[in-house]
């Protein structure tokens, strides 16, 4: 139970890292972009209704999972193949949890999916999505998110559960002990990757099984248990009773490990090539020693094939850290949980609730004379009032304290501009208001060309200039620190 505990300990760890990190990410998209980001929520909307008018009132798990897919479809605007691929085997499914309307629930859901593509065909997005569009529609209260965490919701849970009936292996009226978690309140969505920049494969070969190997004979042996070769003949002969009838097994004896260096990997990239290496070395070893097994007949043949170690891997749990988000960088629960309030007070004082057709999303709005530090005090006494419990990694209490908070909240700003920088990068800023103080540090800059634009940005900021021009302003294109572009005079 301690392992269980310790690797759901990691594996939240893993989680957080990656809701942070997605959140961030989202929050920069509606402060970037909120009309391109006010369109997708609307194609949701859209999708909804549909649903809803087609009779598809109740809404399953499969049916969710389509229409986030229908989103990812349109506004990537990917291909008729890709829709045969990923969203078609979606329809079946959805089918298939109305097998009795099944044609016609197959009929509904192409004529949905066709009347949303023609509508919304060259959705033509501006967003440089880094994630699935789908992960803009998801969001949760933040309060929530951290009492889940604070309260350790993500533990193991053992509970002591009546049984009611003889079904399973206790008799009716007894108790037993059932293990179970909590589900993470909120989906997590990988971003984009490169795809794999590594490849591990095997060389194998076949080899026959001689016919006087221990596995082989069918004969009754009688065993002398205290016997060490005795037993491991029993061994044998026992995994036998698992397997078919076979003639030959199969022996790993190559691991081929390929990089691509053509971009550069990180350290962290380089302990996820080790960990996955030593998962296939462990498996290739226990494969090899178990048709060794099979093979032996002598002696010296079933001493060598018990004698292979056992290659000790990564567990789940540190697997699951190896692969989750590196920035921000999350180490402790106790920085998971800054991070996590940080959420908190942005949420409460940067982000407006909205609901539209049953249909819940945030946008940006940050209110003006908001005092971080008040705010924050605030915070943190309703945090402390409403989650009473809660210990941190040494077990003992853990006290939400309004600097924790502010450092949660710094860090996260920091992390989004991060995102809203890469957003801008030779890109026109048709929306910043430079005030005189802003325009005067531009002036002796060096005026950039239309020629030098991003080709959608080309049209709008010729037609800006020339309205510039028309009332008096002799405007031009600069360059700012973060590598965007403005138009000033």
């Amino acid at each position: 139970m301690n392992n269980m505990r310790e690797e759901r300990n990691l594996s939240a760890l893993a989680e957080v890292r990656n809701i942070v990190a997605q959140e961030i990410y989202k929050i920069s998209v509606i402060k970037q972009y909120p009309e391109e980001y006010l369109r997708i929520v609307e194609l949701y909307i859209s999708i909804s209704n549909k649903f809803s008018s087609a009779g598809f009132s109740e809404e399953s798990e499969n049916t969710y999972l389509y229409k986030r897919a229908l989103v990812n479809h349109v506004v990537e605007e990917r291909g008729a193949s890709e829709w045969s691929e990923y969203l078609f085997p979606l329809i079946k499914e959805i089918a298939e949890d109305n097998y009795e309307t099944k044609n016609e629930t197959i009929v509904a859901l192409k004529g949905i999916s066709s009347e949303i593509f023609m509508e919304y065909k060259e959705f033509n997005t501006v967003i440089p999505h880094k994630y699935p569009p789908e992960l803009l529609l998801e969001w949760i209260e933040y309060v929530e998110l951290y009492g889940f965490y604070h309260q350790k919701n993500y533990g193991i849970k053992r509970r002591r559960e009546k049984v009611k009936d003889n079904l399973s292996f206790c008799e009716a009226g007894n108790y037993m002990t059932v293990i179970s978690t909590h589900p993470v309140p909120i989906n997590i969505i990988k971003p984009y990757s490169h795809g794999p920049f590594f490849e591990i494969y095997s060389s194998t070969e076949k080899l026959k099984i001689p016919l006087d190997a221990v596995s082989k004979d069918s004969n009754k042996i009688q065993f002398d248990i205290s016997d060490p070769l005795d037993s491991k003949k029993l061994d044998i002969k026992l995994m036998m009773e698992q397997a078919e009838d076979i003639d030959e097994v199969e022996i790993i004896t190559d691991l081929n490990l390929s990089i691509n260096l053509r971009d550069p990997i990180s350290p962290n990239d380089l302990e996820i090539v080790i960990a996955a290496l030593r998962a296939h070395a462990s498996f290739a070893q226990y494969k090899n020693s178990n048709s060794h097994k099979i093979l032996a007949s002598t002696p010296e043949e079933i001493n060598h094939a018990f004698g292979y170690e056992t290659l000790p891997v990564p567990s789940y749990g540190e697997r699951q850290l190896l692969s989750s988000a590196k920035e921000p960088k999350v180490l402790t629960f106790k920085e998971a949980l800054n991070l996590l309030s940080g959420l908190c007070l942005l949420q409460k004082t940067s982000l407006r609730s909205n609901n539209k057709s049953g249909i819940h999303y945030f946008t940006w709005n940050k209110r003006k004379h908001t005092n971080i530090n008040t705010e924050a005090d605030l915070l943190a006494i309703y945090l402390n009032d409403r989650f009473k419990s809660g210990e941190n990694e040494k077990n003992e209490p853990y006290v939400t304290k309004s600097d924790r908070i502010k450092k949660g909240y710094v860090k996260i700003i920091e992390h989004m501009s991060h995102h809203i920088d890469s957003f801008q990068k030779k890109r026109v800023q048709f929306n910043v208001t430079l005030n005189a103080q802003q325009r005067l540090a531009l002036k002796n800059a060096p005026s950039v060309t239309l020629d030098e634009l991003h080709p959608d940005d080309i049209e709008l900021a010729e037609k800006k200039l020339i309205s510039h021009q028309k009332q008096g302003r002799n405007a031009s294109i600069k360059l700012r620190k973060n590598g965007s572009f403005v138009i000033t005079w």
